[in-house]
């Protein structure tokens, strides 16, 4: 995953300016991957045809909308948070899943804000040292993977 490869570089980079940017790019490449894993989900559930219109049209960023007297998944794109996204397909298809204790998910959170912070940041400087970016990162990634490790595992139950 390309999110572990510039983590590595950002690592052994004697440069902290350097080092930082390879830590965001790292972060960015985390949350993208995460979105990756969404839209092959949802692809495989349009697939299946096991989901609901409107549940497909908001896994995907569509408008569902109706026209005509028919409802349908619209061309238009209506945006939806990537934690609603998970929220949805852990309340559905991960029946036990404790949202207000798991560690994973609280993490994934703090792991989000960190990306929204450094992806709109505030201030011109970035005065987040590249040894917190190193904890922030690892204990963000490990959330997710486990996140969707565990959903994953509830998928292919459901597919096999």
């Amino acid at each position: 995953m390309d999110s572990d490869v510039f983590f590595n570089v950002a690592i052994n980079e004697p440069d902290e300016e350097t080092a930082k940017r390879y830590y965001r790019a790292a972060v960015f490449s985390g949350f993208t991957a995460v979105e990756s894993f969404i839209n092959i989900v949802a692809e495989a559930f349009r697939i299946a045809g096991t989901l609901e219109q409107f549940e497909l049209a908001f896994l995907n960023d569509k408008k569902y909308e109706l026209k005509k007297g028919v409802f349908s998944i619209s061309e238009k794109a209506e945006y939806h948070r990537i934690d609603d996204k998970l929220r949805f397909l852990f309340a559905k298809f991960v029946k036990k899943f404790d949202f207000e204790n798991e560690s994973d998910w609280s993490r994934f959170f703090e792991f989000k804000n960190f990306r929204d912070s450094i992806m709109h940041p505030r201030t011109d400087s970035d005065e987040i040292s590249p040894k917190e970016y190193k904890r922030r990162i690892k204990l963000g990634m490990v959330s997710c993977i486990g996140l969707l490790n565990r959903l994953r595992k509830r998928l292919l139950e459901l597919f096999q």
